[in-house]
């Protein structure tokens, strides 16, 4: 189930200032004593990201003395990423997880945070673009081992599909009347996909959101709009009791054989999940807030 603990949105300034707020208050004085020093050489060949870091040793006792300190550290160097070219980004990376592998401690702490933040369903700062430059940086380090690195693999494989800008995965379900039906045979020049448990509370909740909304039902009342609502779990029983919450001009779908979550068709990590998709079915949205399609959508009219 997704919880409701941040509100998801694309990386902005402002992230970045709430963040410095409340984590410099935390921080206070300590910042000073880990100023001095750092393996951050002036020699080497600094951009504007490896900067953030100049101030760090990468040793356990700042982890241990100043956890608060390096995940704003880590906040500001996130927040730059959408500033700074793939290329710089790879190769600021690259420098950083090397400079932590002396110290196993800062190294896992910081891999960590890392994914909290970029790969978390929660987190504002999810960003799929991002933790697939990250994963393949980390899969160079020689402090992970095969076990580590196979499972980050598998997390990398999953990242990678149905990006935006590429063709979304075709699927398979029943519709209300037993028909089935392929997520392709849909054609509009929009598709929103949200992917949706009959037993979750917040999927009610986000379901109850867009029956309410005026560009969403104008959408569909044009038929600029195709929506399909997909239980991927498979529950029939669970399905048909909630099928009159579903609107009849909606597309309401189940897919019994589980094919969807079997073979990771989607990155499902909670629910709903939801994809607005363009009429070559290419990923215009991937895994937002409701509210992120409705901006779109009325900044599309």
């Amino acid at each position: 189930m997704r919880v409701n603990l941040f509100m998801k949105f694309v990386i902005k300034p402002i992230f970045l200032i709430i963040f410095v707020v409340v984590f410099s208050c935390k921080s206070g004085d300590k910042e000073k004593s880990a100023r001095n020093g750092s393996t951050f050489s002036a020699l080497d060949s600094l951009n504007g990201l490896d900067v953030i870091w100049i101030k760090y040793k990468f040793t356990k006792s700042e982890v241990e003395q100043y956890p608060d300190m390096i995940e704003q550290s880590l906040v500001d160097y996130l927040s730059a990423f959408p500033s700074n070219s793939s290329i710089d980004i790879e190769s600021s990376l690259n420098r950083l997880i090397e400079r932590t592998e002396n110290e196993p401690v800062f190294f896992y702490f910081l891999k960590e945070k890392i994914s909290s933040y970029l790969y978390h369903p929660n987190s504002p700062m999810r960003n799929d673009l991002y933790f697939e430059q990250v994963l393949q940086a980390y899969q160079n380090s020689d402090l992970l081992n095969d076990n580590d690195k196979k499972r980050d693999q598998l997390i990398l494989e999953l990242v990678q599909k149905n990006q935006v800008g590429e063709q979304a995965a075709d699927f398979y379900f029943i519709n209300r009347e037993g028909q089935k039906k392929s997520m392709s045979s849909f054609i509009a020049d929009r598709k929103l996909i949200i992917f949706y448990d009959p037993k979750c509370s917040h999927c009610n909740e986000t379901l109850n959101e867009m029956k309410q909304s005026d560009i969403l039902n104008k959408e569909i009342f044009e038929k600029k709009m195709i929506l399909l609502a997909i239980d991927p779990i498979g529950n029939l029983k669970n399905w048909e009791e909630y099928n009159s919450k579903i609107p009849s001009n909606w597309m309401n779908g189940i897919d019994t054989h589980k094919m969807i979550l079997k073979e990771s068709l989607y990155n499902i990590q909670a629910y709903p999940t939801i994809y607005l998709l363009d009429r070559d079915n290419k990923v215009i949205l991937k895994d937002v807030y409701f509210t992120f399609v409705e901006n779109y959508l009325l900044g599309n009219e």
